[in-house]
Order: C-alpha cells, then structure tokens, then sequence
C-alpha cells in the first residue's frame, strides 16, 4: 500500500532506505550524513545508507525495477531510477534541484553535487523544521518526533540567484544554509598585479602606472597598488595571453579575474587621462572606468574568440565603482559592484547606492553585488531590515550574483546572516517571519527576551545621527567606540544579562550564555575607554578612578583573550595579527594617553602605580605615542559623520592633529 506520505523513521524504527548514487559527491555526501545525524537526534532513529551498487549487491534487484523490496527508499543524486523516472530539466542551474514524489520513493537529484546539497536541506530546514542557528552544535537544533514524514512532492526548486556566497571560514554552516560554494561564483579577487609581475617585467617601466610624472614598477609580485597602464598594446597582450592560459589550464573554469587592484593608484598618462577625461569624481574619488572598461572590452573579445562561452570578471570598486561613459558592457564580462548596505540608515546614501545600481542595469546583463556584511567592526554593527530590503530589490535590479564578505562576530550577527541566507535563496519570504522562526528554535521560551536585545542593537545602528560613509570604521577601533555611546552600551548589557538570568531552558541558557560572552568584549573595550576619557589632573579621588580604570583595562584584555582568542569561531579579522594587532594597540594608545596626562601632574598619585607592569607599559606607549597605523581619515572621518564637539580639542592634546587641525606628519601613517 503506498502511504500518504514519505515517512522516514517512526518509533526510533527506519522506513526509508537511503540509496546514493555512486557518483555521488561533496558536498552532497556531507549532507547525506547531516541528514541521517538529523533523523538520530530527532527519534532515535539510525537510517541506512547504501550506495546503488551495494543496495543491487544486497537485494539482488535492479534498482528500476525493485518495486516490490521491502520499505520505501530516498534516491539521492541520479540513481538508475531517477535518471529515468524523476530527471531534472537539462537547464537547470548547478545549484537547483528536483525533489519528486514516485510512488513510495522520494528523489532528490540535481546537475551538480551543491545542488543535490540544497535539496537535502530543503528537506532538513524547511520540511522538518531543523534549523542551523550559528557556527557550533550547541546551536542546532533538531525538533523532537517520534515519527518523522514529508508530504508526497514534485517540485523543481531554483533559486533567486546564479550563485550566493559568502567569504567565510565557516564553510559547514554555510552549506547547511543553502549558500553555494565558492566555485559557483565567477572567479573574482584583485588581480591585475598577477599579469604583469615585476620579476618579468621590471625593464619595461612603461607598462606601468604614469603617476606625478613617473612610472612607478611594483617591487614585489605579490598585490600591491600599482596598476597597469591601460594604453599600452603589450599589456593588453599579455592580459589576453594571461586569459587564455587560464582558461586551457583549467578548462572546468568558467572566469578569470580582470578585477583592480585594492588601490586607487591608476595610470596618468596622457593617453589613459584623455580616456577618462569625462568621468565624474565619485565618493570624492576620480574615476578611470572609461580606461579599465575600455581594456577590459578587449580583452574579453578576445576570450570570446579563442575560449567562447568564456567569462572575465571586474569589481566596480573605488576608482571604477561607476559605469564607462562609453557604452554597454558585453555580456562576458561580470561586474561586481561593491557595495557597503550598513551605511542605508542615510537615506541619501541609499538612494544614490541604488541609482548606481541602475545605471550599471542600463549598461550591463551580467551584474553581480559585493556587500560587506563583517566589516571587522568590534561594537555591534547590525542591520537586518536594510539587509531585507536590499536583497528584495536585487532581481529587479537585473543582478545575477550574491556576495557578501561575512566576517563573522556571531553574537553580533548571526541573525542578520541567517536572514541573508533565506533572503538570498527566496527573495519573496517574509523576514519578521524568517526572524520569528530562527529566534524561536533557538531561544525557545527566552526569545522574547532575546529579540529585544537584537532590537535595540538594531535601534543603535539606524537611529544614531550620523551619515553614511563607504567602509566606514573599518579599521578604524574609534569610530566603533564613537558610535557605541554609554548609554546604547549599558542597555544592551542588561538585555542580554536579563535574558539569560531569565531563562529556565538549559539548551536556550547556553546559547545565550555564549552570545553573552561573546559580546562582553566590545562591552569592557567601551567601559576602559570612557573611565580613561573622564581623567583629568583634576579629577576627585584620583587614585580611585585610575584603579578602576586600569581594571576595566586588564578585563578588556582578559575577555579578548578568553572571549575571541579562545573561540575559533571568530574570524581572522577579530584575531592577531595583523589587523587585530593595530586596533588594540590603536585602543591602548587612546586610553594609555588621558592616564598619562592625569598622573604626570599628580606625582604622588603616579607613584601608586608605578610598578604595575599594566600600568608602566601603558605610561611607555603613552610617551612614545607608538600607536601604529593612525590614519588621518580616522580623525577628520570620526569628526565629519558624528560632529563630535570637543574632538579635535581632544586630539590637539594628544599632540595627533596641529592647531589647525592637519595629522602630524609622524602621525600620518596611513593604512590604506
């Protein structure tokens, strides 16, 4: 009798048999394994696996035509019977899939491994409710039952985008949410420095980049800003010779990089500047794009000759970030148009990212966007509604491609992530209902609780007046600290310290317990930094606050190293070195400077102290100011969006910026 619907276990029994097929590979193995994982942990139940072959080997019938074996079977991947009873449309994409009903089997099959991936998570997340909250076990959670079944199906499921993927080290989690591996994204990455090496080319300056009247050859072959000159024949030659020996040596790939360099050190020759001598200045910047694109052009009708079908990748970023004013891009060329979402608390800004959006759709069939959702920042920098809306005016925009940098700081964006990665699957869901659900199986009783911490994270980043500045605070640990005003801080710590002492559920204390750590860090980084601010020659009981100080200080360090060094989930950005390295040494600088300040006055007071290695080490930066890496947009950034009054006094006394307001020349140590 064939059932109703699929059940696969009931009373810790199986009753499907999983048969794979034996071509079958990651990551759809991977995710075979997730699945029998999740049917234990849900009943109890151990499903078995076989592949095509060892399942003819055991029941001696041809998996076509074995309709009368005992149970019911999942194919995954295309087993004999599902090539020939539930094939997938020859046009579909690497990461769709087909889930079909045929009788008392259940086929998941798709054109590529990833495909048939999502296809088991279909099944896991949105049929049986298995929900994947962050990057450790203690956040999966798995509803209990003790019989498990899907509905009978057929669908074919494809989704918003050609590809979505984030740059992460958390690979596992992102397979589970339905993001596509890096290889389904058309090959990207700054690489203009890689086709012409200076170890070849040092003698022919001339195919560099003409800057203040002269040529300037890189001295590494390794990225550096120098960019190639785009009037140069010889050049063009060995990009399309550099594009073609790509493309043979890996015939499987289906772009090469054309992308910038990470600079805006572009050629100024005479030729190159006539070719840009139309575009407007954009975000303060001059523009190239007419030069880059124009090379690029020829460059991509070249593949077009010799490797048809063949892409070329570009990043609209910093000097390119507008489209040429010369006319459409060919359609095998990907333009990947950087864009930093966080700053749509400013409208304006919004809107002019949006409108760039549109001009790129008038030129270009082959958009793709690069967002910047872990940007390294240390105080929370969390946006989920403009996430939403973003990636709901993506399809009409005609982009193709999902990307986003996620560095992740998981107490801070986690659900944000989440968010993205069902946005970027289904664009027409509804994100309080994504939020809702993800909240619910994670916090169960306490989410109520927990939301109200994530709101008010989120009322911080868009209600706080400021304008929009293109990466803003990256690098930059006082423009976190700017932002993160006491008052917004010290709320947050009570929600999050209310919502733990408040739940009663050992599984949902401890992931709140987790985020709570997590979060501690930026939460002594603020504290130490506004006791140090309040010091002054003059300041009641002295001693006192230079004790407390100096403790909130040795806690900030204690939380990085227990709270961040020791979790591995943080990724590189939030880790020494380098970056890392810079903005404590940044952070102590600003705190070391008002303890030295205050103390050096007050002798007596100092000596207290004197001994301390804390305490002696910060007195040593704070006189030999060797904060390394401070850059003056830091300065003139953290004055022009916030309008900080007493900024510049502050830094005056700090000996950084002259009477003027001008960086010191030993201060202008730029990072850029």
């Amino acid at each position: 009798m064939i059932q109703s619907n699929h059940v696969i276990a009931e009373h810790a029994i199986p009753r499907i048999t999983v048969v794979l097929a034996d071509d079958l590979t990651e990551p759809a193995t991977d995710a075979v394994q997730d699945l029998v994982d999740a049917v234990r942990e849900m009943s109890g139940c151990l499903l078995p696996v076989v592949t095509e072959k060892e399942f003819v080997e055991v029941t001696g019938l041809d998996s076509v035509t074995a309709t009368g074996t005992p149970g019911a079977e999942l194919h995954v991947g295309e087993t004999k019977f599902a090539r020939e009873f539930g094939p997938v449309p020859t046009d579909l994409p690497p990461n769709g899939y087909r889930i079909v009903s045929l009788g008392d089997r259940l086929v998941i099959n798709a054109m590529d491994p990833a495909g048939v991936s999502h296809g088991i998570y279909d099944v896991l997340c949105d049929q049986l409710g298995v929900v994947y909250g962050m990057h450790d076990r203690l956040f999966d959670e798995f509803p209990k039952r003790d019989r498990i079944e899907v509905a009978k199906q057929d669908r074919t499921v494809v989704p918003a985008f050609d590809a979505r993927v984030f740059s992460s080290r958390e690979l596992v989690w992102q397979r589970r949410n339905r993001m596509d591996p890096m290889r389904l994204r058309t090959r990207a990455g700054h690489n203009l420095h890689a086709i012409i090496p200076q170890s070849k080319y040092a003698d022919h300056p001339e195919y560099y980049a003409f800057i203040d009247g002269e040529r300037h050859v890189p001295d590494t072959d390794d990225h550096n800003p120098w960019w190639p000159c785009f009037s140069n024949d010889e050049v063009l030659e060995l990009a399309i010779a550099a594009a073609s020996e790509f493309f043979d040596e890996h015939p499987d790939e289906s772009c090469y990089s054309l992308c910038p360099n990470d600079s805006q050190s572009f050629c100024q020759c005479p030729d190159c500047a006539a070719k840009d001598a139309d575009m407007l200045e954009y975000r303060g910047r001059m523009m190239n794009s007419n030069s880059y694109y124009g090379w690029v052009t020829k460059v991509a009708n070249a593949v077009t000759e010799t490797h048809p079908g063949k892409m070329v990748s570009t990043y609209a970023y910093l000097s390119t970030e507008l489209p040429p004013t010369t006319g459409p891009i060919l359609d095998n060329i990907v333009v990947n148009i950087t864009q930093d979402t966080s700053q749509y608390f400013d409208t304006e800004y919004e809107k002019r990212d949006i409108d760039l959006l549109k001009e790129w759709a008038k030129v270009s069939n082959n958009l793709a966007v690069y967002y910047y959702y872990g940007l390294g920042w240390h105080t929370p920098r969390y946006y989920p509604g403009i996430i939403a809306r973003t990636i709901k005016k993506l399809p009409d925009l005609n982009v193709k491609t999902f990307y986003s940098e996620a560095y992740q700081q998981w107490a801070h964006m986690a659900p944000m992530l989440h968010l993205a990665t069902r946005l970027a699957w289904d664009t027409t869901l509804d994100p309080d209902e994504i939020m809702d659900t993800w909240l619910r199986a994670m916090f169960r009783e306490s989410a109520a609780d927990v939301r109200a911490f994530y709101d008010h994270l989120e009322t911080v980043w868009e209600n706080r007046k400021r304008q929009g500045w293109w990466f803003q605070g990256l690098l930059r640990v006082y423009t976190h600290l700017v932002n993160w005003l006491p008052e917004d801080r010290d709320r947050a710590w009570e929600l999050i310290n209310t919502a733990f002492d408040n739940s009663t559920d050992p599984v949902a204390k401890s992931r709140i317990g987790w985020i709570l750590h997590a979060h501690r860090f930026c939460h002594y980084l603020s504290k130490a930094y506004e006791s140090a601010d309040k010091l002054t020659p003059e300041t009641p009981e002295l001693a006192e606050r230079v004790a407390e100080t100096l403790d909130l200080i040795r806690r900030t360090f204690r939380s990085y190293r227990e709270d961040i060094m020791g979790d591995p989930s943080f990724d590189h950005t939030y880790l020494i070195p380098p970056r890392m390295t810079r903005e404590i040494t940044w952070w102590k600088g600003i705190v070391s400077d008002p303890i030295h300040r205050a103390t050096v006055k007050n002798p007596d007071v100092r000596g207290q102290f004197e001994g301390d290695p804390l305490f002696d080490a910060l007195m040593e930066s704070a006189v030999a100011k060797d904060w390394p890496n401070w850059h003056e947009f830091t300065v003139k950034e953290s004055i022009e969006i916030y309008g900080q009054e007493g900024l510049w006094d502050r830094f005056r006394d700090m000996d950084i910026v002259d009477e003027d307001g001008n960086p010191r020349p030993d201060w202008a140590m730029g990072i850029l």
